[in-house]
């Protein structure tokens, strides 16, 4: 017994030192921006000159003299992840849509009709978006705009009274 603790005494005394080890992994993270858009904001909140034109207001027609353009903001803005390709198209209720194919310039004036039940008016509107492009990491491309109207001249045969229509504005985006 003797001998067998003489031996581990020996054992522990040239037992040799073990130095430490390490070891380390990488971890890699990814993440996908997805394309995405939304509604924001009021027209009073908004960048300036993001919404180009005033409220909406009544055009007061005359065949007499054909002066007034009801005219008025898109009454919101767009906001997209930046670089969303996004496609913009306005459509009367009884027209054909138009497709905006730059941004800051008015659109080629398109065929719309304001109706009083059967009776109609019919003139051209146009529509301008403008495009703000990110200006941090923290928000995204907007998009707004200002849609104008402009009854045509010398519409003697339409009665007199409030005549009215919907343009709709469509914001696709992939």
């Amino acid at each position: 017994m003797k001998n067998l603790m003489m031996l581990a005494a020996a054992l522990l005394v040239s037992a040799p030192v073990v130095a430490a080890t390490t070891a380390s992994v990488n971890v890699n993270f990814r993440a996908q921006v997805a394309s995405t858009c939304h509604v924001i904001g009021s027209p009073a909140a908004l960048p300036g000159g993001l919404l180009g034109a005033v409220d909406a207001s009544v055009a007061n027609y005359s065949a007499l003299n054909n002066t007034a353009t009801s005219g008025g903001s898109a009454g919101f803005v767009i906001e997209c992840t930046e670089g969303t390709p996004v496609t913009v198209t306005a459509t009367p209720t009884d027209g054909a849509p138009t497709t905006v194919t730059s941004y800051g310039a008015a659109s080629t004036p398109a065929a719309m009709k304001l109706f009083k039940g059967s009776d109609f008016l019919t003139g051209l509107y146009t529509i301008q978006v403008n495009k703000q492009a990110s200006a941090s990491q923290t928000s995204g491309d907007l998009y707004g705009g200002s849609v104008s109207y402009r009854p045509d001249a010398g519409q003697w045969g339409a009665p007199a009274g409030a005549y009215n229509s919907i343009l709709t504005v469509t914001f696709e985006y992939n």
